[in-house]
């Protein structure tokens, strides 16, 4: 016969044998439940497989920005210099020969009447030929002097007629005495324009003298700068006669030195007189008169009346120091 507390020992472990497996037949069923929808899951050993995490790439580092080219400053602009007018009337340029010529869209004829007191040289301060002349200041001369005749030239008159300027570069070998008038570049016979010396009686200074007259009777208008020119210096002079202002103005070395009144018509020279005379004056005959001591380096006419811009400009054109200040 069997002892009782025996068989219940082993009962008793059969139980909790018993129990254990249904225990785990009862969470493996659960978990399988469970997790079989999206889990790795093995049902049949329980073993639960790892979730593998997904490996994200590595973030690419950010690329270097490039640095930024800075703007480049903009220059300041160069101000402009203003063009020079353009003497359309008469430009003459001299030569070694001791001939000449109108380089202006005129292109009018230039006769040299030679003679011993005048010849051409190339002057080095401006790097052009100038006439030079070496006649009494004042005389008579029958030679050695430039004559361009517009007799008959509608164009060219009429342009002289509605307003003009005329320009010159000189220079005086001696001091004027005051005794007689002395014209480097003038046109004038009882009418006419152009420049002069005046006798002392008017200052000796330099002058425009352009003839305008209300009645066609010979007016002339002393366009006074109240400059007396020195021995051995330049004067760049400019004259202007503005017809629509009824005024003549007069400039030395660029700035305004006079003007005057300057109603009606311009008054030709005396038939015969109608040229222009480069070392003097012209007349009605084949000489000249008021003959002219020294250099000049630049003899023009513009059909325009020229303002002082205009002006300023051609003297910044030949302006050099200690020559023509």
């Amino acid at each position: 016969m069997k002892s009782p507390g025996r068989h219940s020992a082993r009962a008793q472990k059969t139980k909790k044998i018993f129990a254990l497996k249904r225990d785990s037949l009862i969470l493996r069923i659960g978990l399988c439940l469970l997790l079989s929808a999206g889990l790795s899951v093995s049902c049949r050993d329980i073993e639960i497989e790892p979730e593998v995490p997904q490996q994200q790439e590595p973030e690419k580092p950010e690329e270097p920005k490039e640095p930024e080219t800075p703007e480049t400053p903009e220059e300041p602009e160069t101000p402009q210099t203003p063009e020079a007018p353009v003497a359309d009337l008469l430009d003459i340029e001299f030569f070694s020969d001791g001939s000449a010529k109108d380089i202006s869209a005129s292109a009018m004829a230039v006769k040299h009447v030679e003679g011993a007191a005048h010849i051409n040289y190339l002057n080095n301060t401006y790097s052009r030929y100038v006439a030079h002349f070496n006649h009494t200041l004042g005389a008579g001369i029958s030679a050695g002097f430039y004559s361009i005749s517009y007799a008959g030239k509608t164009d060219f008159r009429s342009a002289l007629a509605d307003g003009h300027t005329v320009e010159a570069l000189f220079k005086m070998d001696e001091a004027s005495d005051g005794s007689k008038e002395i014209k480097p570049f003038s046109s004038m016979e009882k009418g006419g324009t152009g420049f002069l010396i005046t006798k002392a009686a008017k200052g000796t200074d330099i002058t425009f003298l352009p003839n305008i007259s209300t009645n066609g009777s010979s007016n002339w208008i002393w366009t006074q700068s109240g400059v007396t020119p020195e021995a051995g210096k330049y004067y760049h002079v400019v004259g202007v006669w503005n017809k629509e202002e009824k005024k003549t103005y007069i400039y030395i070395d660029g700035q305004l030195k006079g003007s005057a009144d300057a109603n009606g018509e311009f008054v030709f020279p005396s038939s015969g007189a109608e040229w222009f005379c480069i070392g003097g004056d012209a007349s009605t005959s084949a000489s000249a008169q008021a003959g002219f001591k020294g250099d000049v380096a630049i003899a023009r006419v513009y059909d325009a009346p020229l303002s002082a811009e205009d002006v300023n400009t051609l003297w910044q054109a030949v302006k050099v120091e200690g020559i023509c200040e």
